[in-house]
C-alpha cells in the first residue's frame, strides 16, 4: 500500500511539474521545468554564481570561465539589449537557460542586486606573477601595471579595478596573501572589468617588486 501511496505521488509530481501548456515562443513545462531545476539539484561543486548584466555579459564574451547555465528573470517579455545578446550567445554555445521567477533569483544571489541575470560559473583565480613577467617581453614598454596589497574588502577592489580598466592599466597585480579573492561581488563591483582584465598574484610583493627593471615595466603603486 505505501509503495502504491509512493508511486501516486511521483506521477503526480511529474504530472504538475510537464503537463502546463506553453506560451507562445516557450518550450512545454519550460517555467515548471526552471523550478523543478532550481529546487531540485544541488549547485554543482567548484561553481559560483555570477549576478549582474555587465559582468556576464563580459564574462561570456571572454570565454575564460566555464558556463554550467544562465539563468534569465522569468516575466519581462521580449529581452531587449544585452538581456538580448546574452540569449543569443548562450543558446549558440549551448548553455542551458533556465528562467526562475524573481523571488527564487533574488534567493540564488544572495540577495545582491543581479538585474534579472545571473550564471553559475567555474571560479577565476589570479594567475601566477611569473607568467606576468614572462609574457611583458617585447610587449609595449609603456605599459602601467598596478600594485596592490592587503585590499580585503571586495567592493573595493572592484572599484579599483573598474577605474583601472578606465585608466588604461595593463595588468594588475595583487598580493596571495591578505588580499581578497575573485569573487562575485568582487566582479559586479568592477562592473564586470574583472573578467577582461590580466590579474595576477604574488607570493611576496616586496621580492616582485625588486625584479631587474629590464625585465617587467615600471609597476605603479
Amino acid at each position: 500500500m505505501l509503495l502504491l501511496w509512493t508511486v501516486g505521488c511521483f506521477n503526480r509530481l511529474v504530472a504538475r511539474h510537464f503537463s502546463s501548456v506553453a506560451r507562445p515562443g516557450e518550450r512545454p513545462g519550460g517555467e515548471e521545468l526552471s523550478r523543478l531545476l532550481l529546487d531540485d539539484l544541488a549547485p554543482a561543486q567548484r561553481l559560483e554564481r555570477l549576478f549582474g548584466v555587465s559582468p556576464c555579459l563580459l564574462a561570456l564574451r571572454a570565454a575564460r570561465r566555464h558556463v554550467a547555465r544562465l539563468l534569465l528573470q522569468a516575466g519581462k517579455a521580449g529581452l531587449q539589449g544585452e538581456r538580448a545578446e546574452l540569449l543569443r550567445v548562450a543558446e549558440a554555445r549551448g548553455i542551458p537557460v533556465l528562467r526562475p521567477r524573481r523571488q527564487k533569483l533574488d534567493a540564488l544571489c544572495g540577495y545582491q542586486v543581479h538585474q534579472g541575470v545571473c550564471m553559475e560559473v567555474s571560479r577565476l583565480r589570479p594567475r601566477p606573477c611569473d607568467e606576468a613577467a614572462d609574457t611583458s617581453s617585447g610587449d609595449d614598454p609603456q605599459q602601467l601595471w598596478l600594485v596592490l596589497e592587503g585590499i580585503q574588502d571586495p567592493r573595493n577592489l572592484g572599484a579599483v579595478m573598474r577605474s583601472a580598466y578606465f585608466l588604461g592599466v595593463d595588468r594588475v597585480i595583487t598580493s596571495r596573501r591578505n588580499s581578497c579573492p575573485l569573487t562575485p561581488v568582487v566582479s559586479k563591483a568592477s562592473a564586470g572589468a574583472m573578467e577582461v582584465m590580466d590579474v595576477f598574484a604574488s607570493p611576496d610583493l616586496a621580492s616582485f617588486l625588486q625584479v631587474p627593471p629590464g625585465r617587467i615595466p615600471r609597476p605603479l603603486k
